[in-house]
């Protein structure tokens, strides 16, 4: 397999995951990788390769990779109270900047609630 990146071409085998192929290239990065763009779609690192591909890596500096970031993060902390409180429901009401206005409607946040989220 074919794979170009930053215009230049790179010989690989078949199933090869983006992560694995540019590891350096996503620990030298200045950001951290969240995602690529395979072919123009974009995918997560642990895509294989089974095709001639062009690859581009997506950081938290671009704006797809701040939503792929923040997207992942509400995932983890909704996984995170489901766990903790099945019965109930988070909705994530809005996110202005780096702050995520969320509501639970039966539930009292107090700081029981607090320490059980962090863990």
């Amino acid at each position: 397999m074919k794979v170009t990146f930053n215009n230049n071409v790179i010989e690989t085998k078949e199933g090869t995951t983006v992560s694995k192929l540019l590891k350096k290239e996503i620990e030298n990065n200045q950001y951290q990788v969240v995602a690529c763009r395979y072919n123009n779609e974009y995918m997560n690192l642990e895509t294989e390769i089974n095709e001639n591909a062009k690859v581009e890596l997506i950081d938290t500096h671009s704006k797809e990779g701040m939503k792929v970031y923040v997207r992942t993060l509400v995932y983890i902390m909704g996984k995170a109270f489901e766990s903790l409180y099945p019965q109930e429901k988070l909705m994530v009401e809005y996110q202005l900047g780096n702050a995520m206005f969320c509501r639970c409607d039966n539930l009292k946040i107090a700081e029981e609630f607090i320490q059980k989220i962090k863990k």
